[in-house]
């Protein structure tokens, strides 16, 4: 497509798709980005969950040897 056929079109682009795939690729895209960073939060958190309370669960831990 060159500049005349743009032009002669009303600067209209040409089988550029269409509104509706455009709408229903760009949410399916931010629901699964958003998918993606809540699956990473829930990682992290539960990690950190799961080393604190390992840490805790021992007999003799940091608190209890400094208390000692």
């Amino acid at each position: 497509m060159d500049y005349n056929s743009y032009r002669e079109n009303d600067f209209k682009t040409n089988a550029c798709g269409d509104v509706f795939s455009a709408t229903v690729f760009f949410f399916s895209f931010v629901l699964l980005i958003n998918l993606i960073f809540i699956n990473l939060f829930t990682a992290i958190v539960l990690q950190g969950y799961s080393e604190i309370h390992m840490n805790d669960s021992r007999q003799f831990n940091t608190e209890t040897t400094l208390h000692f």
